[in-house]
């Protein structure tokens, strides 16, 4: 906060979400606040001190008084309750998404925030999931590109299956694989030329993949950006790129943005990075709207658990000194869908948009696949030679026929 005519102005804020311990917390909010210091000052130094009686004024502060020894075991019992009940959730739990096809206008979704009927697309095979739905449309070719996990290897590639053959589960074909995780796979178009750039965090750097008209496969040209950005999202607006994303551990909540004059740099940093520290709307959720002139951002609300809900943000300030984006619309799952319990990306196109849901399913296999999927990461971290995957996939193939 600042002092501006005897008032307390909020220069910086952030939304978190708590963990279960005191030391997650402290840690999560340390790390997520350690350079508002820094954008602060440039947001200041750009805006000028004309515009201080902008910002908005603080609330009411509270004070802070050392804990009892009651409160200290009401707090103890509680983080013992909720660690039992996590354990539980994560042994005997885990999330299946699944990709739909909504035959709607987004200036409708924007008007009204409610999605029309959803066509969803025919199940991944056992042991995998389907997610981070993204069209191409090249030419006379819509393609639908999903990132394809498998529980077995402890990762995803980029599978590919023409739009119009949904209902299929033998159309859809891999499209990108490497040694490493891949998701969100990101499509843009820079002049004649069609681009993928999905998520790999774990390969260190953010790769794009030009396809080839001819052939249709997609090969690797280069990288974009700082290096591993998280859900990088790119957009072309008023005669620059935007990339905008989350570096790997701060993502849910923190919100950056480089730009260049073209995809193939150089990238700035902007100057008020983290533009934005919420847990509620950081997280990019999908390629930019354009509607009427003005641009809106999906993103990812994961304020009360990974993909709870998406919002449709809108960009009201976009410049190398400023930003500014206000909520315009939550966007929640419906109840009746076969997946009620999640939404964590929309993608449109010109027919309508995709989306993926989740379902949050019970099962003794849950704890089986967690297992999998930490130790094959563990894995490829280490690069230890070890021949488990042959292991990991009997292991799920023998979970899978046994029904459980």
């Amino acid at each position: 906060t600042a002092r501006v005519g005897g008032e307390s102005r909020v220069l910086r804020r952030g939304v978190f979400r708590s963990t279960p311990t005191w030391a997650g917390n402290a840690d999560m909010v340390f790390g997520g606040c350690w350079e508002w210091v820094t954008a602060a000052a440039n947001g200041l130094r750009s805006a000028g001190g004309d515009k201080l009686a902008d910002l908005p004024v603080a609330g009411r502060q509270h004070t802070l008084t050392a804990p009892t020894w009651v409160d200290l075991a009401v707090y103890a019992g509680r983080s013992v309750v909720r660690w039992v009940g996590r354990q539980f959730s994560r042994a005997l739990s885990h999330d299946v998404w699944h990709v739909g096809v909504v035959r709607q206008s987004r200036a409708e979704l924007l008007a009204s925030g409610r999605m029309g009927e959803v066509a969803w697309m025919a199940p991944a095979p056992a042991g995998r999931y389907y997610a981070d739905p993204f069209v191409l449309e090249d030419g006379d070719a819509r393609l639908l590109l999903v990132e394809d996990f498998s529980y077995a290897a402890g990762r995803a590639r980029i599978s590919q299956v023409a739009l119009d053959r949904l209902a299929d589960s033998a159309a859809v074909v891999p499209a990108i694989d490497g040694l490493h995780h891949l998701s969100y796979p990101f499509v843009v178009r820079d002049g004649d030329a069609m681009y993928c750039v999905p998520e790999q965090g774990e390969g260190g750097s953010l790769t794009r993949y030009r396809r080839d008209g001819e052939t249709g496969a997609w090969l690797g040209v280069g990288t974009i950006g700082p290096g591993p950005v998280i859900d990088g999202t790119l957009v072309r607006w008023d005669d620059k790129w935007w990339l905008f994303g989350g570096l790997p551990d701060e993502a849910q909540y923190n919100l950056r943005i480089w730009f260049a004059d073209n995809l193939d740099g150089p990238w700035q940093a902007h100057p008020l990075n983290p533009v934005k520290v919420d847990v509620r709307s950081a997280r990019s959720a999908g390629p930019f709207m354009i509607e009427g002139g003005r641009l809106y951002r999906p993103a990812q609300n994961s304020a009360t658990g990974y993909g709870g809900s998406l919002f449709l943000v809108e960009v009201t300030e976009l410049t190398t000194t400023g930003f500014r984006e206000v909520p315009r619309r939550e966007i929640l799952p419906d109840p009746k869908w076969p997946f009620p319990d999640g939404l964590h990306t929309i993608s449109g196109f010109s027919g309508g948009y995709v989306i993926d849901a989740k379902r949050t399913q019970v099962s003794l296999k849950s704890g089986v696949y967690r297992l999998l999927t930490r130790w094959q990461r563990l894995r490829r971290l280490t690069n230890d030679g070890l021949s488990g995957p042959a292991h990991g996939s009997d292991l799920l193939a023998s979970v899978e026929r046994s029904g459980r």
